[in-house]
């Protein structure tokens, strides 16, 4: 059934009706004024030609649609509702005064405020300078009106210089930097203040724009950001930081097939492929890094030693709603490190996994390109117990060992959740003394378990000589659940 809405009218210039007088939603004209009315959801009796801000107040400061400006600017002979139904304007009645203290004489002039929660000002042509906007109960919370233009002589001006003798009010439409600017005289001294990126009910912003494409800027005094927009969507955003990040996950491209990005400069961080895979470089040489997924990064624990792994995998799950650390995304762990505070409150990833071999075993796979007789090994001296950790390499060299070797092979990918089809090679190299040494195959262990001789494969077994070098290369795959190995000695 059709809604009968019915238009009220009024022919008396006292203008407003009463709350009483008409219904929610419900217009009403004064045929004297030619003002038309409605009634709002906080029942305040609204003037449709007015300009409608609401009021909130936070930590003791005004705030204008949700912003807090510099200053208030207003248009002289517009009409203004400034709504105050929030809760948080209890006891901070809003008042326009002479000015900057709350007690420096009450602005009347244009000012209604017979409706509970609500003060009409309609700004009069010839609106004194020097104006604020003020708590009538608090001090310390007012902030300056100024006037955007309207009537008492004021004009605006198109140039690329600033007129030579302004007076308050007038504006100037900067031509060069396309920006537009208000006299404003406080008494003392008088300037230019930039006011086309901001006005009474929005904060610093703006916007280029051609149909549905746009670049715009907005600043709100702590935080600021660049939007690049198309078809309707923000697709780009260069933040405060300098950082420039997709609006969507995982959505846009640099460069196509077809048209590529000739050169990308990078710095020494780290590139990362994926959630878990990253490239780095560590002393110098590039390594390929296969972050765990099982477990908490190692700088947490190191940064934060008062709860152990487990306390910290608990907590770090109940702060992202994850249910599993599997679950865990890079964001995840950084946003769990910043929300510990210390040295790891403005933590980012490469705070959390560092490329540094002290931090490997955050790692389930660690490899570096090589190509023969373009890398090197230090040397071990005169010890005889070795351990080779393949995360770090797949060769030693050993000089003079006292002892047989005594191999101790860590870092395989045995270790991991599908070990089985895991291999390595390794290679050990032994500059042998007056005294020749070989490698013992009853001790050699793969990621701490012994490699029996009823799986390993032993050939070419070396002619050891002193002070020559001996090599033994070792090719090891985990299949059916434990390592089989062939084991080459040289030389024949």
């Amino acid at each position: 059934m059709a809604q009968i809405i019915k238009l009220k009218r009024k022919s008396s210039a006292a203008g407003y009706p009463t709350a009483q007088q008409i219904s929610l939603g419900e217009p009403a004209v004064n045929t004297a004024t030619g003002n038309l009315y409605f009634k709002d959801d906080n029942g305040i009796i609204i003037d449709i030609s007015a300009i409608i801000i609401d009021v909130t107040v936070s930590s003791s400061e005004y705030y204008f649609n949700g912003v807090r400006p510099d200053s208030l600017v207003l248009q002289k002979g517009q009409k203004y509702i400034f709504r105050q139904t929030d809760s948080s304007n209890s006891t901070h009645n809003l008042i326009f005064t002479t000015g900057e203290s709350r007690t420096s004489g009450t602005i009347t002039t244009g000012i209604d405020s017979s409706q509970a929660n609500s003060l009409e000002y309609t700004v009069p042509l010839d609106a004194p300078d020097g104006m604020y906007a003020n708590c009538q109960n608090h001090d310390n919370m007012g902030l300056p009106v100024l006037f955007g233009g309207g009537g008492g002589g004021a004009s605006v001006t198109v140039a690329d210089n600033a007129p030579s003798s302004p007076e308050s009010g007038d504006m100037w439409f900067d031509s060069s930097s396309i920006a537009l600017l208000v006299y404003y005289e406080d008494g003392d001294n008088g300037q230019w203040i930039d006011i086309s990126a901001s006005s009474a009910a929005s904060s610093s912003s703006t916007m280029i724009s051609t149909g549905d494409t746009s670049v715009s800027t907005a600043d709100t005094g702590t935080d600021g950001n660049i939007a690049f927009e198309t078809e309707g969507s923000t697709r780009w955003k260069i933040t405060s930081g300098g950082h420039i990040i997709p609006e969507v996950n995982a959505a846009y491209d640099l460069g196509n097939a077809e048209y590529k990005v000739r050169h990308l400069f990078l710095s020494d961080n780290s590139l990362w492929i994926g959630d878990q895979h990253k490239m780095d470089i560590e002393s110098g040489k590039i390594k390929f890094r296969k972050r765990k997924t099982d477990k908490v990064p190692t700088s947490i624990l190191e940064q934060h030693e008062s709860k152990d792994e487990a306390s910290h995998g608990v907590d770090a799950l109940v702060y992202s709603g994850k249910e599993s650390l599997t679950e865990m995304k890079l964001e995840n762990w950084i946003d769990y490190a910043q929300s510990l505070g210390g040295s790891l409150a403005n933590a980012d990833v490469n705070d959390l996994f560092p490329a540094s071999s002290s931090y490997k075993d955050d790692y389930e796979e660690i490899s570096s390109p090589a190509t023969s007789g373009q890398d090197k090994i230090s040397p071990i001296v005169g010890d005889s117990v070795l351990t080779l950790d393949l995360k770090e390499g797949n060769t030693l060299l050993v000089k003079e060992p006292t002892e047989n070797i005594n191999l101790s092979i860590i870092g395989s990918l045995a270790t991991s959740s599908d070990p089985e089809g895991s291999f390595f090679e390794a290679t050990i190299h032994v500059k042998q003394g007056a005294s020749p040494k070989t490698l013992d195959l009853t001790s050699i262990t793969i990621d701490g378990q012994n490699l029996p001789a009823s799986n390993q494969n032993f050939s070419n077994t070396p002619n050891l000589q002193a002070n020559k070098l001996s090599t033994f290369k070792i090719s090891a795959v985990f299949i059916d659940g434990v390592w089989e190995a062939s084991i080459l000695g040289y030389p024949q």
